[in-house]
């Protein structure tokens, strides 16, 4: 994976289809010693392959901005399970990462500067959309949710995912995840670019943008309140 500038006011969102077949390289995947001793413990081929081609397609990718192989990129995970690059070097600028994926559909956000969270979600059937918007909703989202009920269930469940993975991307961002209490933090389902923080995080602004993406779904990216572009590439064979 050739370098990447990237500059502090920019977010790199790389997607790419786990299941592409011609998304190889020549060599084995550049993963690292918890990374193959995970891999062991899957029996399904087809989540094997796909865990195996998104680690190694994460560590290409964080490679080619930090300019070091691969395989020595060392990987930390937070308190509440976000997980992390160890920088080489004091000297080193931070780079941050975030990565989603639902079924093949796979997204990474990496920018300079934090916070940052991404999440996806592929169009699916959501029957219990109404009492898990009681768990994790506003009583503001909670009503849009019910509204669009109302309507369908199709418009129903296109609703819930876009005020979900607002949501998730949010509580990833700050690095709390559900522990925060997702209920008291207000995401909407429609897109804004309104700075909002959670009352437990008022120094960690952040921002919110919905994702066009390369399939059909949802996508949203919470960034730092100075980015100003979006930057999208996709990965194919």
């Amino acid at each position: 994976m050739p370098a990447a500038a990237l500059p502090q006011d920019e977010v790199h969102l790389w997607c790419a289809d786990l299941d592409d077949a011609e998304l190889r390289w020549p060599d084995e995947e550049p993963l690292g010693q918890l990374e193959r001793e995970r891999l062991a413990t899957i029996a399904d081929p087809l989540m094997q392959a796909r865990f195996r081609r998104s680690r190694g397609l994460l560590r290409r990718i964080l490679a080619g901005y930090v300019r070091c192989p691969a395989e020595t990129l060392d990987f930390g995970t937070a308190a509440h399970g976000k997980p992390f690059l160890r920088q080489r070097s004091s000297h080193e600028l931070p780079l941050h990462f975030n990565l989603s994926h639902s079924r093949s559909a796979w997204l990474l956000a990496v920018a300079r500067s934090d916070p940052l969270g991404v999440d996806l979600e592929l169009p699916r059937e959501v029957p219990n959309a109404t009492r898990l918007a009681e768990r994790v909703f506003t009583p503001e989202e909670r009503t849009t949710v019910a509204a669009a009920s109302a309507v369908s269930a199709i418009q129903r469940d296109a609703v819930f995912l876009a005020c979900w993975t607002r949501k998730e991307a949010a509580m990833k961002a700050l690095g709390d995840g559900f522990t925060l209490g997702a209920s008291t933090l207000q995401v909407g389902a429609l897109a804004d670019d309104l700075l909002r923080s959670h009352p437990r995080h008022p120094s960690r602004a952040f921002r919110l943008a919905m994702l066009e993406l390369p399939w059909p779904g949802q996508g949203a990216c919470a960034h730092a309140p100075l980015i100003r572009r979006i930057e999208c590439r996709w990965i194919t064979g």
